[in-house]
């Protein structure tokens, strides 16, 4: 038997499936410009296509948030051993990670709120920085690209708790080595 419920597993699954492709795209976005000098016409509007993907990626998730603040009230009685089995099948240190995580904020519902709302109060300073760089690289100048790193740790950190609330192993391990990589 599901611990949640089908309609908060599946809206999750949306919420996941749109949060991992900000991800990938902001690290196609910032290797693109790490490793560029100048940017070429013939990349010009590729890389503002990916933006203008990455900004409405960013447009939707206040909408996102607030689903799972509704999920949240849901799910308040939720503790970590109902998802034992799920930490048993990863690493030890996944399951330490994922347990931290869960507890330090005092639990799945807790966790759900705080970084939904963290993730809703820092959309709109994103998308301005986004846009100021689109904006320079439509005019034909240089801009290093990259989301803020807190912004990046919150939606990472928030992956984690979702997977482990839909048992999506592969989204676990993905939101992990994300925030491994973006040293959160």
């Amino acid at each position: 038997m599901p611990v949640i419920a089908l309609s908060d597993e599946i809206a999750a699954l949306q919420i996941v499936a749109s949060l991992e492709e900000l991800l990938r795209a902001d690290a196609v976005w910032t290797r693109f410009l790490s490793s560029a000098s100048k940017i070429r016409s013939q990349d010009r509007q590729p890389i503002l296509d990916l933006a203008k993907r990455m900004d409405k990626l960013l447009a939707a998730l206040p909408a996102s948030t607030l689903v799972l603040q509704q999920t949240a009230k849901r799910i308040a009685k939720i503790s970590p051993s109902d998802f034992e089995e799920f930490l048993k099948s990863l690493p030890v240190d996944d399951q330490r990670q994922a347990e931290k995580l869960v507890q330090t904020e005092g639990g799945f519902a807790a966790v759900l709120r705080a970084y939904a709302t963290s993730i809703r109060k820092g959309v709109e300073s994103e998308r301005k920085l986004l846009g100021s760089k689109r904006k320079l690289i439509a005019a034909g100048k240089f801009t290093p690209g990259d989301l803020s790193q807190g912004f990046i740790c919150d939606v990472c950190k928030l992956l984690i708790v979702l997977s482990i609330l839909t048992g999506n192993e592969w989204a676990f391990h993905f939101a992990v080595a994300q925030a491994k990589a973006s040293d959160c």
